[in-house]
């Protein structure tokens, strides 16, 4: 017989706050001998006390989810995941679009929205790898070179063009994201 949804959830929110060694006493009187209502309380238990990925640290992580210690390298896959590059790829193809069309925000709002954005994460994820020797700050000064002549030119472009057209060309750069998507996963 099912236990009662809300007596399971009473009596493993009542053993979560147990200390390990005082749950087996507190679980065979709260289950007075219910063997279906212990089992599920015992299975939720195990759940709590296993350490969750995302609390170890970051190198534990991608060894736990490859399976070896080996190098993350660019184009590799963690689960489900694909390693695209060191400080990833973001989501501003799709946030743009949407804080536009769904959030009503002016399309040149929108973008400036989605770089500072992915300028904060940026930046934080390049300060984490440098200090752990992982970024060469050579490279990372010629990938900010090449940022600010692209932010320099994109506002350029986008103080000349109406926002007709700047939807446009946001539509052709979708395309061909989409278009790049497909063919990297077929």
């Amino acid at each position: 017989m099912m236990p009662h949804p809300e007596r399971l959830t009473a009596v493993f929110e009542a053993a979560v706050l147990h200390e390990p060694a005082e749950r087996e006493a507190y679980l065979r009187e709260a289950c007075e001998g219910d063997a279906d209502l212990r089992q599920q309380v015992e299975a939720l238990l195990v759940d709590v006390e296993r350490p969750a990925l995302i609390d170890s640290p970051v190198g534990e992580a991608v060894v736990e989810l490859l399976g070896d210690d080996s190098a993350v390298v660019i184009g590799k896959r963690l689960g489900p995941y694909q390693v695209d590059s060191l400080l990833g790829v973001g989501g501003g193809f799709i946030k743009v679009p949407v804080l536009n069309a769904w959030c009503g925000v002016p399309l040149r709002a929108a973008a400036a929205t989605s770089a500072f954005m992915i300028g904060v994460t940026a930046s934080s994820g390049a300060m984490i790898y440098y200090g752990h020797g992982d970024m060469q700050p050579q490279l990372a000064a010629a990938a900010v070179i090449g940022v600010e002549m692209g932010s320099a030119a994109g506002f350029r472009l986008a103080v000349r063009l109406r926002g007709a057209w700047l939807k446009l060309l946001l539509a052709a750069v979708l395309f061909v994201v989409a278009a790049l998507m497909l063919m990297r996963t077929a």
